[in-house]
């Protein structure tokens, strides 16, 4: 699982996503690249930004999430 947030998010609070890290992580589950989820803060992205670089920025944190876990078809 590929858990990712951004912490200007004012409709979601920074902390909801914290609050599941720290579920996740206390039912058992390994956070990391080889663990059963990875966490991202996204540092300026607030709530569904459509500013070009911040999109790009998310993007790219999935494609390379979804590269590591299920590989591609080169």
């Amino acid at each position: 699982m590929l858990a990712g947030h951004a912490v200007n998010d004012r409709r979601v609070p920074i902390s909801q996503a914290r609050i599941l890290r720290e579920a996740l992580a206390a039912a058992g589950s390994e956070e990391g690249v080889d663990g059963d989820f990875e966490y991202r803060e996204l540092d300026e992205e607030g709530h569904s930004s459509t500013e070009q670089r911040q999109m790009l920025r998310t993007f790219q944190l999935l494609d390379d999430f979804l590269d590591r876990r299920i590989g591609t078809d080169d």
